[in-house]
């Protein structure tokens, strides 16, 4: 996962030689411990060894936001989560540990407040990108009206530099996402004119013809998107969906299978197999 969680980098090596050097110093000092602070097993070695220098520090955000990490790489969300609002608590409104916020909440799913997280980020610094570039996501995925001004407001202001095709493609997925079918397939066209390799808006693009019933025209994307690049396992899987609906069994058990020798763990694939019975 890319959290909004800050890149803590140049203090890879202080936190390696640090913990040996804690443990040198304090040999035959007693663990200082505040309250019920004993490390329990549903945490990895890192994230235990992250809790104690929070334990005997609890005034480094550089611990805690180390430790925010380890707790999300573990998916131990709800924990990251509390450690955060800590920061929030101590340091007070940041338009980072919203950021942060707002990417956990995301990983567990939590679309509403983390989409609160987000309007908070860039109310305390209308310069963050990732926040906006995050919230114009959201907004599109859930129909919100607010999504094409949001997006038109990053490009006049020059924030979405760096993130052009990614913003034209959320229009397209809130322009579908309200049946406005036309405008997003012109958006989705925008985006493979722009860079052809951008494999996601091929399956936008493509996904919609299907649900529209336009199976030839879907498997004309698909067939550009798998030569763009011929081991883009999504690519021969929707190829077989489209040639499956169209009734031609032979092609869509081809590309069902092709999708599945790239991918193992296409899990789709295999189920599309075994219910044409070719695998048990």
């Amino acid at each position: 996962m890319n959290s909004g969680i800050p890149s803590l980098k140049a203090h890879v090596l202080l936190f390696i030689l640090l913990p040996g050097f804690i443990a040198c110093n304090n040999a035959d000092k007693p663990v200082k411990k505040e309250g019920t602070t004993a490390v329990t097993n549903q945490y990895s070695e890192a994230a235990d060894s992250l809790r104690k220098l929070v334990l005997e520090n609890p005034d480094s955000a550089i611990y805690r936001q180390l430790l925010i990490q380890q707790l999300e790489e573990d998916n131990q969300i709800d924990e990251a989560i509390k450690q955060n609002d800590s920061l929030l608590k101590k340091i007070g409104n940041s338009a980072v540990y919203w950021l942060n916020r707002g990417s956990l909440l995301e990983a567990k799913n939590d679309t509403v407040n983390a989409i609160v997280a987000y309007e908070n980020a860039v109310t305390l610094d209308n310069k963050n990108q990732q926040a906006y570039v995050r919230l114009a996501k959201l907004y599109a995925e859930t129909k919100n009206s607010k999504t094409l001004q949001l997006i038109d407001y990053m490009f006049r202001n020059e924030l979405g530099f760096g993130h052009e095709t990614d913003l034209v493609m959320m229009r397209g997925i809130y322009y579908r996402n309200n049946k406005e079918f036309e405008k997003a397939l012109t958006s989705f066209n925008q985006c493979i004119n722009d860079k052809y390799t951008f494999m996601q808006a091929y399956i936008e693009k493509g996904s919609l013809l299907y649900d529209l019933k336009k199976y030839k025209e879907s498997i004309a994307v698909f067939e550009k998107a798998t030569t763009v690049n011929n081991i883009f396992a999504d690519g021969y899987f929707w190829l077989a969906k489209n040639e499956e609906a169209l009734g031609n069994s032979k092609d869509a058990i081809d590309n069902y299978k092709r999708a599945l020798a790239l991918d193992q763990g296409f899990e789709e694939a295999r189920e599309a197999l075994k219910r044409l019975g070719i695998i048990k």
